[in-house]
This record gives C-alpha cells, structure tokens and sequence, in this order.
C-alpha cells in the first residue's frame, strides 16, 4: 500500500517547529530565518507534501475552479477548451467542464412539446447547480446553453458572479462579456475572393438563424452585402429547417437548378462537407464544375478531396481570451463599468476547391 500524503503536521513534527510555523513557511509569510526556511521547505518535497487546496478554499472563500458548459462537439470546440483550460491552470485555476448532447441545449426550442421541453430544461439546470454548488468563481457559456437557460445566469449574474459568452451576447445592462470570432473580415474576405474568381452566380448555403447563432447571422450579412457592391452577380442564399440539419437536401436542390450557382459559399465546413458528398452523388467535380467555400478550418478541411477552401477561426485564441476576461472579472470581484467584448480575427484560406471561371 503507498503512503499517504503528509499532513501540515507530519511535515513540522520532521522539522522541529510548530505546525503554525511550518504553514506560515509554506506559503512564504512570517519571519524566520533563512535556514529554518531551507529546511522546512526541503522536508516537504522529500515527503511529497501538497497544499490542501479545499482547506484553502474554505479559509479564503475562493476555491479557484471555473465551471465550463461547453461540449467538445469537433475540433473547434476542443481547441476553444484547450485554449480555455491553458490559461486557466497558467493561473492555478482549475476549470470544471460539463456539457450533455446537443439535444439537451436544442430541445429547450418552443417548438417542442411542454413534456419536453420541461425535461431538458431541468436536467441543464442541474447541469448549472452542479458547478455552482462546487463554488465556482465564474462561468464560460457556449451559445446554445447561454440562450436555453439565460434566465439561470440572469440569476447567477444579479449575485455577482461572473460570467463569460463564447459567439453569444447578453443584454449590455447585465453585465457579461464576450468573445466573438470576426465575422465581418472572414466573410468579406470569401466573397471578394469569389468575384475575385470571375464567378457571378453564387450561393449561400447556412444552418438556421436563432438568437443563439449569431454568427450564422453575421456571416450571411456580410457575405451578401459585400456581393451587393457587384451590380452583375447574382446571388442566391439557402437557409436550413430550424427543427432539422438539411444540407444536403438544399444542395441538391442548388446543384439541381437549370442555372446551377458556379460557387456555393457554406456557413460551416459541415455543410460545405454535405454540398462535397451531394455533387459526387451528382457527378459534378469540384472545383472543375463548382468551387466551394466553408467556415471554420475543422481538422478534416484540409483532407477533403479536394481540399476545402475556408475561412480559418482561431479557437484557442477564443478559449484563451475568454478565460483572460473571466480572470480579470474575478479578481475584480465583477466590477466593470459595463460589459468587455473581445473580437478574434479570422481568416482566408485559399485550397484547391475553389478555382477561376474559365476565360474570366
């Protein structure tokens, strides 16, 4: 059987001092000579003495944990959690991280019977108390539970805890930041790259536009009205059931059409993946018969055959910045004149799914 971690007492009855003067040491207060230090200090790594850190917490109040309701849904949301956990353990926070499937945070939609919706909203609500019952000293929300269950951080946020939304935004007058991915240029950038290309009749291909999704919004905004500025372009866009995922019964209907798009612009590489899977089925070669462009740059974009076109986030940059905000909420104890908002830049990558209209 292995030893047992020593306790404050094992570590002064070695050195010979007090148990209060071995404490004072290990945390480095108090006024003992250089010697005694040294000693006291070397006894304790050689038996592997470590900091009760749930004592602390108890003494202090701060128990230096953050909750995180964020699923790992694909390579975007585990390097925004990379990003988020770095710097939180740099500073000696520990972040305790939560999510249930992505029914749990959809099923909270008015379009979904009581029964429901009752459920799904009482087991992310037991997501919520089970962090805070731990004493988190803050919250980092992706957009889907930040919407379903805002009325719980209303409450949370009113007590003074502090919150931070990923790709979300809450009212200004309650007093939580934000850190967003830059729309505008990623989706500028893919438009004038199009026309850029010679194409003139262009699609776009996005998933349903809730309060929760934003950027969805964004992306489409900015794309559609960069495209405006060019009298000669004719442009399309195609928007997903909000009670099913449908892209490829949407490409099917673009790439069916008599005056089939030459470009299709999707509002994730998800969807861009459906439009690549439904033109094999059609037998149209990308980007020989059609160029595609996604969002997002996730970990299988640049195996696609071909590979994908797309505008690249920098989610460890997000992950880490909303960490940075939190950390500087808490040591403020939540005293900001008004809510932070912090936006990540994005950009182009140029692949082989997108290529020049013949002649032009």
């Amino acid at each position: 059987m292995g030893r047992a971690i020593p306790k404050l007492k094992d570590i002064a009855l070695e050195a010979g001092v007090s148990q209060a003067a071995a404490s004072l040491i290990l945390r480095d207060a108090g006024r003992f000579s250089d010697e005694t230090r040294a000693k006291v200090k070397r006894i304790a790594e050689e038996m592997g003495w470590r900091q009760n850190l749930l004592v602390k917490g108890i003494q202090t109040g701060k128990t230096q944990t953050v909750g995180v309701l964020a699923p790992p849904y694909d390579s975007f949301w585990s390097a925004i959690l990379s990003g988020i956990q770095r710097e939180l353990i740099d500073q000696k926070y520990i972040p305790i991280t939560l999510w249930g499937s992505l029914a749990l945070y959809t099923k909270g939609e008015p379009e979904l019977n009581g029964e429901a919706r009752e459920y799904n909203y009482k087991e992310g609500v037991d997501l919520i108390n089970t962090l805070v019952d731990r004493r988190i000293e803050g919250l980092i929300l992706w957009p889907e539970i930040a919407r379903v269950y805002s009325d719980q951080f209303f409450k949370l946020i009113d007590r003074g805890l502090p919150v931070v939304l990923i790709d979300h935004e809450y009212p200004a007058d309650k007093n939580a930041d934000s850190v967003f991915t830059d729309e505008e240029h990623g989706s500028r950038e893919v438009a004038e790259h199009l026309v850029g290309l010679g194409h003139r009749n262009i699609a776009y291909l996005g998933e349903a536009t809730t309060e929760a999704r934003r950027w969805q919004l964004l992306r489409r905004t900015y794309f559609k009205e960069t495209l405006a500025r060019y009298s000669d372009v004719v442009y399309s866009e195609y928007r997903m059931d909000p009670k099913e995922r449908d892209a490829k019964r949407l490409a099917r209907e673009i790439l069916g059409r008599e005056d089939r798009p030459t470009a299709i612009f999707c509002s994730t590489d998800h969807d861009a993946l459906d439009v690549y899977w439904v033109a094999g089925e059609m037998g149209l070669r990308i980007p020989d018969d059609l160029s595609v462009v996604g969002y997002a740059d996730l970990d299988f974009a640049v195996g696609m055959s071909p590979p994908l076109t797309t505008v690249r986030q920098q989610p460890f940059e997000i992950g880490h910045a909303a960490s940075r905000l939190l950390l500087d909420r808490i040591a403020r104890k939540g005293a900001f004149p008004e809510s932070k908002s912090v936006k990540i830049l994005s950009e182009l990558v140029v692949r082989e799914s997108t290529r020049a209209i013949q002649g032009s």
